[in-house]
């Protein structure tokens, strides 16, 4: 970035310019390590950092008719575990992938008495991936798919808590880079987006409403996979 291209060809003080600039073209070229396949079948598990956000309605339950929106907010460290398979041909890899997340949250406090919380149980993701390996042993990737799993709530109305679950769907996002390691596994890093709306849903605390929520998080995660058969 900015050097000079005869400082590069020609180095004058030192003999590291050369050697970068070799390690580089060869990352790119492919030159660096023998052609790995990347097909095959995996499992791995993630961490990753999130921020999250609930959209919640409320309706009055005798019509139906919307009577508040509330926001929630959360951010944190949530694991995950996945699964998948990969086809590849020539630089195109091709593959399914499913995962199970847990650990995501989102919270609303008005008053010290009056609290809500959204936490996710067993989030469950499948998706397609497709990647590009602009070298043998590096991909970039694109996914998307489908989300499903349970959200507990957590809620203290006037004093009074009850706890319970219902049941959301939605869809998932994802960019990232994937590079194969010590021949059968592979470190990632990626950013994914999930979105998932709830089933609508009543209270003993709040009788007179019925609720339905948004549960949109961002996670930006490292992970490894463990290739099967190498």
């Amino acid at each position: 970035m900015g050097q000079d291209i005869d400082a590069v060809v020609r180095p004058r003080r030192t003999s590291f310019k050369p050697a970068i600039v070799t390690a580089i073209s060869a990352i790119f070229s492919g030159t660096l390590a023998q052609a790995q396949d990347w097909a095959g079948w995996y499992a791995g598990a993630s961490l990753g950092a999130y921020s999250s956000g609930v959209t919640e309605t409320e309706r009055v339950a005798a019509t139906n008719a919307v009577s508040a929106f509330y926001s929630y907010t959360g951010n944190g460290v949530a694991g995950a575990v996945h699964v998948g398979h990969n086809w590849q041909q020539e630089k195109s890899v091709y593959g399914v992938e499913i995962g199970l997340r847990t650990g995501e949250s989102a919270d609303l406090v008005i008053t010290p008495n009056d609290r809500f919380n959204y936490e996710t149980d067993l989030i469950a993701d499948i998706k397609v991936r497709y990647g590009y390996a602009f070298n043998p042993d590096t991909q970039v990737f694109a996914s998307a798919g489908a989300s499903l799993g349970n959200l507990n709530y957590n809620w203290v109305s006037a004093g009074v808590p009850e706890t319970g679950s219902v049941m959301s769907r939605g869809y998932t996002l994802g960019v990232g880079v994937e590079r194969l390691v010590g021949g059968t596994g592979a470190v990632r890093l990626s950013v994914d987006y999930h979105s998932r709306r709830s089933d609508q849903f009543q209270t003993t605390i709040l009788p007179g409403f019925l609720y339905e929520n948004e549960f949109d998080t961002v996670t930006l995660s490292v992970g490894y996979s463990h290739f099967f058969a190498r």
